[in-house]
């Protein structure tokens, strides 16, 4: 690679180099508000991948003082120390580690029986470590700057890339909406010192946790950074080199991993025991690479399957071809070893199609006589392989098409794995709150219920994911979300000059999207990462600013104008009643999560906030000694309800006895229920149960790491 540095510009504030720039024209007629929007977007998107920054430092910096050096603090400070050095390097160096490293801490654990902690993603800390020596680096330059350049040559941020603020801008809004919405779920309180505690202790956290939007914030803000830091660190080099730095780095990465996927097949070498019976047939087990599951995996392959092919049309030199067809080989049979029926089959029909469409424009011939031929080899395949009966998997989907009705969505969901029952889940959840959604990384937590997702099995399974990533996106985010994500791909795509530029990561975004049409690939966050890398590539090669865009139409009409700005502001306010309404309307009924559900008494003696039990025949009454044990009880006091309840025929639970209490301190208190004496040898179920006005969980209040809804420590239960 070589280093070939762009001219300045001297009619704009552009600065070639590797720190923050500021790539605004002066143009007349540049409107100082559009202007100052795009400072802002840029800016807080800047800002949000700092916080991010300093949240993976922390939660790394927490656990290295218990566990040690683990997997991810390694991977922080080898982004971080390489960053320091080059950042192109150090950035090249991330993005090929980036898809191998989402599985080593399982795969050590697998392998070796080290104790690592496996955290989750761990690419994160690869990025967050680059990030984080970039705007080191980045600050050292302004002090250096502020002491040889005038103040009219002040570099700021990259407000080229001021989609993705506004991206970050929904995300963050998002975020804290579903946090709300599960604070009044759970009926507990939270603090600024709870916001702080879990903005670093963002991992490991339940699926079901109050806080678990902030792990998603900090995710997306680690890829608007490294959308930045590309944008940055390649803008200093030529449209080849640029192309080149990603790419390479991306070739190496899927080899590796195609080829660890290719010996974990042939031999179960680092997969978990569970995985080791799982689709396996005359090609051998079924393959994860370095992926935590096989649909992750064949995702990456996509990525060289499908992704490669543009970089390919734009290289010149015949050895990195060479070695690009290589990969592609590789990478296909790592799909072929991940036994992902899905991704093979969109694989097959995407090349199919991108090559006819490249026949069509070069020779009509060609173009007809390779559609008869794809149209047999695709048909002896599918024959062949159903006719193999050590090919399991795929004659087990050829059996279901033959003996399915293929016009029957039930069928067809149960071919899917039961995706079309989730994705049902999907379009009520949706239709219940079309513009911001359910909230932010919310569709497992409320998918379970019954009642608002209207999916048995969601609620047999206790919540899942969406298994597209898209959908998933447009439950939770609504048509705001969905419609801002495509805004970051279409303003830098429609604003580049020469589109064969970004053929390349435009094709290498494609097969990651592809990955998430019947997965959710993108839940690993190093396939997000990768994404926001190519997203990156394709901003370095736009010239992008909200002023360029939004000048364009400055000379319509004022009455177009007008009505734009009341779309806008209408929209605003449609968002805000439907955040301000949701409380209260299902699924968001105060309590739901903590009062109403029952679960057993936790070892230490903890209830939620609903505790039953039923009386032993004979037994008189029942003394109960039970204890808040919670902070901060004289500011919220805690209300009980003691009741007996009798369970009548027809009418279900009757309540013969209730006893109210309040407690505005930690001291126990004992609690006598007596049975009036019909109720001693009744025939009738008759219980005690426990009924509190809130919940307290430690982790919302920043005390540990304790993420349940916690209610009363029962000290004894004394029946008499």
């Amino acid at each position: 690679m070589h280093t070939e540095y762009e001219k300045y510009d001297p009619n704009s504030l552009s600065f070639p180099g590797p720190y923050l720039q500021m790539n605004l024209p002066v143009k007349s007629g540049q409107t100082p508000l559009f202007s100052s929007v795009e400072r802002f977007l840029a800016g807080f998107g800047l800002f949000c991948a700092l916080i991010a920054s300093l949240a993976v430092l922390g939660n790394d910096a927490y656990y290295f003082g218990r566990q040690g050096l683990t997997p991810s603090v390694s991977l922080f400070l080898l982004a971080f120390i390489i960053g320091l050095v080059s950042e192109t390097w150090g950035l090249a160096i991330v993005v090929a580690l980036l898809p191998l490293t989402a599985g080593i801490p399982n795969l050590l654990n697998t392998l070796l029986g080290a104790n690592a902690l496996a955290m989750p993603n761990p690419g994160l800390d690869l990025a967050a470590g680059l990030l984080f020596a970039y705007f080191i680096r980045t600050l050292l330059k302004r002090i250096l700057q502020q002491q040889t350049l005038s103040s009219e040559t002040n570099p700021s941020f990259v407000t080229s890339s001021w989609p993705v603020g506004l991206v970050m801008l929904v995300i963050t809004s998002s975020v804290a909406l579903a946090i709300a919405r599960n604070l009044y779920l759970s009926a507990t309180s939270t603090s600024i010192r709870g916001v702080l505690f879990n903005l670093m202790h963002f991992r490991p956290i339940d699926w079901r946790a109050d806080y678990l939007p902030i792990g998603n914030w900090v995710a997306y803000a680690i890829a608007v950074g490294l959308i930045f830091l590309v944008n940055s660190t390649l803008k200093k080099f030529n449209t080849e080199s640029r192309n080149q730095w990603i790419f390479r780095s991306l070739m190496l990465g899927l080899v590796v991993s195609a080829i660890v996927g290719l010996i974990q097949a042939a031999t179960g070498w680092g997969l978990p025991e569970t995985q080791l019976q799982f689709r396996k047939d005359a090609f051998g087990f079924a393959a994860m690479g370095l992926q935590p599951d096989l649909h992750a995996f064949a995702a990456h392959m996509l990525l060289g399957v499908v992704g490669l092919w543009g970089y390919f049309l734009v290289c010149k030199n015949s050895a990195e071809r060479f070695f690009i067809a290589v990969t592609f080989l590789l990478c296909t049979a790592g799909l072929v070893a991940s036994k992902s029926r899905a991704s093979l089959l969109i694989a097959l029909i995407t090349l199919v199609i991108l090559s006819l469409i490249y026949f069509y424009r070069h020779s009509k011939k060609i173009f007809f006589i390779s559609l008869m031929v794809f149209v047999v080899v695709i048909g002896i395949i599918l024959l062949g392989a159903g006719s193999i009966p050590s090919l399991a998997w795929v004659g087990e989907l050829i059996a279901q098409m033959q003996s399915r009705r293929l016009d029957s969505l039930s069928d067809l969901g149960g071919m899917m794995g039961s995706r079309f029952e989730i994705w049902s889940a999907v379009i009520n959840m949706f239709s219940s709150y079309p513009l911001m959604g359910v909230g932010e990384g919310e569709f497992y937590h409320l998918s379970s219920n019954i009642s608002f997702a209207r999916s048995e099995f969601l609620q047999l399974n206790r919540g899942e994911n969406a298994h597209n990533y898209f959908l998933q996106v447009l439950a939770e985010n609504g048509l705001i979300g969905i419609t801002v994500f495509p805004i970051a791909f279409i303003v830098p795509y429609r604003d580049c000059q020469n589109k064969q530029l970004i053929l390349p990561a435009s094709m290498g975004l494609l097969s990651l999207f592809l990955g998430n049409v019947f997965a959710h690939s993108f839940l690993v966050r190093e396939n997000l990462m990768l994404g926001a890398t190519l997203l990156g590539l394709i901003y370095c090669f736009s010239e992008v600013g909200i002023a360029n865009a939004l000048n364009k139409r400055a000379a319509l009409p004022s009455r177009n104008r007008l009505m734009s700005l009341l779309v806008i502001l209408a929209l605003l306010v449609g968002v805000a009643i439907e955040a301000a309404f949701s409380f209260g309307k299902l699924p968001f009924i105060a309590g739901a999560d903590c009062s109403t559900k029952d679960f057993p008494v936790s070892e230490d003696h903890w209830t939620t906030g609903a505790w039953e039990q039923r009386f032993p025949q004979g037994a008189k009454g029942v003394e109960i000694i039970l204890s808040p044990n919670r902070p901060n009880i004289n500011k919220i006091p805690l209300n009980a309800r003691f009741d007996v309840l009798s369970w009548e025929a027809g009418k279900g639970k009757v309540p013969v006895l209730t006893i109210s209490h309040q407690w505005v301190n930690n001291e126990p208190e004992t609690i006598f229920l007596d049975l009036a004496p019909q109720y001693q040898n009744s025939s009738n179920i008759v219980t005690a149960r426990i009924q509190l006005s809130n919940c307290y969980t430690p982790r919302n209040l920043g005390i540990n790491t304790d993420g349940r809804r916690l209610g009363v420590q029962i000290q004894s239960v004394r029946f008499k």
